[in-house]
């Protein structure tokens, strides 16, 4: 064969053998839901609705950890597994945070625009970053961690 007729087929092998290896290194995909899966730890305080445990409350979840996995929530001895399951959308930060708690989004270090994670009577839960999350229980709004 000549060298001519040669490259057609050395660059079909190559951009075939580029394309194989990129498919098989290539990561799953991460569904917003399973996003939030892990264990989060409360590490501060970020608000207070208008009726909450105040202060008291606040220090009994500093350093509590929240569970979700499976299609639940776990959270100071409580579980939390929505019937129709959660669902994940993404929401408008500061009105949401305004009908949920009535705090401010500058408060909280959140977007503007946001994951939720919510589920009937479950705690919503936003999405900060990876790996940061704020929620409320019993009207203390939390930022928590997952390492």
């Amino acid at each position: 064969m000549a060298p001519k007729t040669l490259y057609p087929l050395l660059l079909l092998c190559l951009s075939t053998a580029t394309c194989v290896a990129a498919e098989s290194v290539a990561e799953p995909s991460v569904t917003p839901l399973s996003s939030f899966d892990g264990t989060w730890t409360v590490t501060d305080v970020v608000g207070y609705s208008d009726v909450s445990g105040g202060i008291p409350e606040a220090k009994r979840l500093l350093g509590k950890v929240m569970r979700i996995s499976g299609g639940q929530i776990e959270f100071a001895g409580e579980r939390c597994r929505p019937r129709e399951g959660f669902r994940v959308r993404t929401v408008d930060t500061a009105p949401k945070l305004e009908d949920e708690y009535g705090i401010n989004l500058e408060d909280t270090g959140l977007p503007p625009k946001t994951l939720l994670l919510d589920g009937e009577s479950c705690a919503a839960v936003f999405r900060m970053d990876a790996h940061r999350v704020v929620f409320g229980w019993n009207g203390v709004i939390v930022r928590a961690v997952k390492p």
